[in-house]
């Protein structure tokens, strides 16, 4: 579009489109930036359950810092993914993130109406405290109050 003076003119939805897109990008850069992470809230609804120890937050993929739970490929994988939706489904999460990623996720510690998801989730026997990123000890106790974790410890959760 050309106005009477010869300018170019460009559509409000083409300008609030860009706007958006920079606003994303922005985030994105900030999320990933590990100086800034390490003190990002985010606070949002579940988008998408990808397993039982990975969620997506608005849109964000976070995997959850010191547990684990089984694959998706096996029942126990399942139940913990199940175990998962139930606990989140309608809730507002709040993950404060390590400024750590893995893969395409971002690390932290999620809760639920102020209660953490990883000691939920050790709690019900649907995942295990992955020692070598708990290096503080934060899901010990839960660990010891659930007993051993019955399902696959993998390799890199033991300390180095």
């Amino acid at each position: 579009m050309i106005d009477l003076d010869g300018r170019t003119k460009v559509p409000a939805l083409a300008r609030t489109a860009r706007r958006w897109i920079a606003l994303a990008l922005s985030l994105a850069l900030l999320m990933a930036h590990p100086a800034f992470a390490g003190n990002f809230v985010l606070e949002g609804f579940v988008t998408h359950i990808r397993d039982g120890d990975t969620i997506e937050v608005a849109g964000v993929p976070v995997r959850l810092s010191g547990v684990t739970a089984d694959e998706l490929g096996t029942a126990r994988g399942k139940a913990a993914k199940a175990f998962m939706h139930d606990l989140v489904q309608g809730q507002t999460i709040t993950c404060t993130l390590t400024g750590e990623t893995t893969y395409d996720r971002q690390v932290g510690h999620c809760a639920v109406g102020g209660y953490d998801l990883g000691m939920r989730l050790i709690e019900a026997g649907m995942a295990g405290r992955c020692a070598r990123y708990d290096p503080d000890g934060l899901y010990r106790p839960v660990q010891q109050q659930a007993g051993p974790y019955e399902g696959l410890m993998p390799k890199y959760c033991q300390p180095r």
